[in-house]
């Protein structure tokens, strides 16, 4: 049994490493392709009186100006609207609710597409960072066939929950994401960082039959041949739950039952091509389950003893990443949150094992679920 325990431990280890080669980036070269890209910023804003000030100032810093900027205010019954006017920017009043809705309305009513050449979509709660817009720029003239951005989100210091989010946003695109692109296997360009051409706005349908929107739109340019990339240097800070319902909130009733709605939809765990979108979401799943299937498997057998031992195994895997997250992004505030990190991934695949019936048995329909209570970021 503890052969059996080796070879796990060698078989995570080894998939990990195996999605890490693919992470080894080629310096992108400028072409001398001198067409002229416009790019305007929409963002989706219900409620986000405490974040949106800040995210709307780090924009303009950031070389956008205040009139390529759209933010659209679905039902705000807060101070929203008043805090985009502080910033000088006038906010869109956008007669709809939903994420999606939203997003529909300012690519087809405000006919952004029409407009501009690039479309930067953001969350509210998203601090961007100040060379995101001339790193686009720049990939976008270095290969004319790019569809999507996808960038690289990082998660704004509070507590030790974001710390654990801080960890697993670096692990997912320090290892998973790079190599995700250059397998034209991304299978979600989060909403908090995507740049998308006018092209493929005129052939995504932002449809609400899901809990994640974003990772619907990128399967559908993904299996509609779309050119999707990840650029590492667009970097953006975004708010994470800083409360413990928030947090389980946000992964069982959205992301995890989203995730669940989307591959319902397109099959593209199940059925299919054999395209590398197909293998890499199978993979994920895999790095998903096997822990929880091993260890279960082992407590069941009542061998405790191995039970023990493959938890202290994986749990040293966890700290490995979360020591490589603080030196590489030198957050070394997360050290001191590290013992909790095991304990937490563990239960983030126990509520990914327990949103699977909800869609996969009761065919659960798309419904509204409670955003993350937003809080103001202390400043440095």
């Amino acid at each position: 049994m503890l052969l059996g325990v080796l070879l796990f431990a060698t078989f995570y280890v080894l998939l990990k490493l195996f999605l890490w080669i693919f992470n080894i980036e080629k310096s992108n070269k400028v072409s001398k392709n001198k067409n002229q890209i416009t790019l305007a910023v929409a963002i989706p804003a219900h409620n986000e009186g405490p974040s949106i000030a800040r995210t709307v100032r780090s924009i303009l810093a950031a070389g956008i100006p205040k009139e390529d900027i759209f933010i659209l205010c679905n039902g705000c019954t807060d101070n929203t609207a008043e805090e985009i006017e502080k910033c000088g920017v006038i906010p869109v009043i956008v007669p709809c609710k939903g994420k999606e809705e939203t997003l529909t309305y300012a690519v087809d009513v405000l006919g952004l597409f029409w407009k501009y050449t690039h479309v930067c979509f953001f969350d509210a709660d998203t601090e961007i960072d100040s060379a995101y817009f001339r790193v686009t720029r720049e990939r976008l003239r270095s290969d004319s066939n790019i569809d999507i951005i996808c960038g690289r989100p990082k998660s704004l210091p509070h507590n030790w929950l974001t710390a654990h989010r801080a960890v697993q946003y670096w692990s997912f695109h320090a290892v998973h994401k790079a190599a995700q692109g250059k397998m034209s296997a991304i299978l979600v360009v989060p909403g908090c960082a995507g740049t998308y051409s006018a092209e493929s706005l005129r052939k995504i349908v932002w449809s609400p039959d899901t809990r994640i929107g974003d990772m619907d739109a990128t399967i559908q340019a993904a299996l509609l041949g779309m050119k999707i990339i990840f650029e590492s240097k667009a970097i953006v800070y975004t708010q994470d739950p800083s409360t413990f319902h928030d947090y389980t909130v946000q992964l069982y009733r959205r992301w995890y039952r989203g995730l669940w709605m989307n591959m319902r939809k397109h099959g593209i765990l199940w059925k299919g091509p054999f395209s590398m979108l197909h293998w890499d979401c199978r993979m994920m799943f895999l790095d998903q389950f096997a822990p929880f299937i091993f260890l279960l498997a082992v407590w069941i057998m009542h061998l405790h003893y191995y039970f023990w031992s493959a938890l202290a195994i994986y749990s040293s895997m966890v700290l490995v990443e979360t020591l490589g997250c603080a030196i590489m992004e030198k957050r070394w505030d997360i050290l001191k949150y590290a013992p909790l990190f095991p304990i937490m991934r563990i239960y983030d695949t126990l509520l990914f094992v327990a949103s699977t019936p909800n869609i996969l048995v009761r065919r659960e329909k798309s419904g509204v679920w409670d955003s993350p209570t937003r809080y103001e970021v202390k400043t440095d």
